[in-house]
């Protein structure tokens, strides 16, 4: 069982790599591509019920901000927007925190 554990544990570091080379590369992304990917969190964000997976993805919101400091201005209202909705949300009290 140890041997069949060490692909998966590579695999998952791989995936979490590629995965990883995704944001940063959004530094690259033209202003308007940058916005839908900021709007696309959003979206997924409204759908997600499960803390931890909130948590992930308020972390790469960070991660994107962080990425892209120098058009920091041209995101924040999304930015903002995804945060203040989580705050607000009846429904998501776990995730306020990180949020804040």
């Amino acid at each position: 069982s140890m041997q069949k554990a060490q692909p998966s544990q590579g695999l998952e570091a791989n995936l979490r790599s590629v995965l990883d080379s995704v944001f940063e590369t959004t530094a690259l992304l033209p202003e308007e591509a940058l916005l839908q990917v900021v709007d696309a969190m959003a979206q997924h964000m409204r759908g997600v019920s499960d803390v931890e997976e909130g948590n992930i993805l308020l972390n790469r919101l960070v991660e994107v901000c962080s990425y892209n400091l120098s058009r920091l201005l041209v995101m924040w209202d999304r930015v903002l927007r995804i945060v203040t909705d989580v705050c607000i949300a009846e429904d998501r009290g776990e995730l306020r925190g990180a949020a804040a």
